[in-house]
C-alpha cells in the first residue's frame, strides 16, 4: 500500500475513537490523516477479526516475507532479468493484494480505467 506507515497502537486507538461514535471526518482532521486511511484500517480490522472476507494482515505479511526470501535463493548463473520479469508478472497479474481487496494490481487498474472511461463518456 505504499503510503506513510503508522504504528499498530495508533491504528487501534483511531479505530476505537470511531467505534465510540466519533465521525471519521472529525478524527481524520484532528489527527492529520485521510478519511480513506481510516476506512481502510476499519475494513482490514474487520477482515482480521473474521467479520468480512479478504486477505488477513497476517497472511499478507507471510506472503510478502515468502516473496522476499524467494529472491534471496538465486545463486550462480541465474538470469536475474528473467527472474525479475517472472516475479513482476506474478506480482502484478496473479498475486492477490490486500490493498486491492484480494485482487491484483492489474485488475485494480483495469477497473479504474473502466470507471474513468464511463465518467468521461457520461460527461460529453
Amino acid at each position: 500500500m505504499g503510503g506513510k506507515s503508522y504504528p499498530a497502537e495508533f491504528r487501534r486507538r483511531v479505530l476505537k475513537l470511531v467505534e465510540a461514535g466519533r465521525r471519521v471526518a472529525e478524527v481524520a482532521t484532528n489527527l492529520g490523516i485521510s478519511q480513506q486511511t481510516i476506512y481502510d484500517w476499519r475494513r482490514q480490522d474487520r477482515i482480521d477479526r473474521g467479520l468480512e472476507s479478504g486477505i488477513s494482515s497476517a497472511a499478507q505479511r507471510i506472503a510478502d516475507k515468502q516473496d522476499f526470501y524467494q529472491l534471496l535463493t538465486y545463486k550462480d548463473n541465474v538470469d536475474l532479468e528473467a527472474k525479475l520479469e517472472e516475479w513482476e508478472n506474478f506480482y502484478n497479474y496473479h498475486r492477490p493484494h490486500g490493498a486491492f481487496r484480494g485482487g491484483t494490481p492489474y485488475e485494480a487498474l483495469r477497473e479504474k480505467l473502466r470507471s474513468n472511461k464511463l465518467k468521461v463518456s457520461h460527461a460529453t
